[in-house]
């Protein structure tokens, strides 16, 4: 059995020379397609992917070192004392009443807060506002967006309340 260089080189020998250039030429041709799709195309993709993917990364980058700072803070804030409970519970008296018409409910260590009609903002910087002061944190929340702002109930609990 012939080796295939030897079985081409045959078949080109037999062939005119303007037959041999077209096979040369095709086969170039199929090379360098091959070449371009397998290697280059590739790779140029990724390179033009690049500056985006990059972007992505530092804006992950950032808010994973945004949410560090805010652990240590509450690392930080966790180290002092714990509020009494009747401080807690002004903190949570007052803070219900800036958000609006509602209600604040006690049962045993938790506190329920109904609201109405509460801005998501406003929200979030009164739940803020009660994790840090009076040491509690939302452990249930039912509510629905109405209008402009959310209505139900939030639970909370924690060590200001005595959990």
């Amino acid at each position: 059995m012939k080796p295939p260089t030897s079985r081409w080189q045959a078949l080109l020998s037999r062939m005119s020379p303007r037959e041999r250039a077209a096979v040369v030429l095709a086969a170039w041709i199929v090379g360098l397609g091959a070449l371009w799709g397998l290697g280059i195309a590739p790779a140029w993709q990724t390179l033009a992917r690049a500056p985006a993917r990059h972007q992505a990364v530092d804006t992950q980058l950032a808010r994973m070192q945004a949410l560090a700072a805010q652990v240590e803070d509450i690392r930080r804030g966790s180290a002092g004392d714990l509020p009494a409970r009747d401080a807690a519970l002004d903190v949570l008296h007052r803070t219900a009443r800036e958000l609006g018409p509602g209600s604040v409910m006690l049962s045993g260590d938790q506190a329920s807060l109904r609201i109405h009609g509460v801005a998501p903002d406003a929200l979030a910087r009164a739940l803020d506002q009660l994790r840090r002061s009076a040491r509690v944190n939302v452990v249930h929340a039912e509510l629905k967006r109405r209008g402009d702002g959310w209505s139900g109930v939030v639970t909370l609990a924690g060590p200001g309340l005595g959990d």
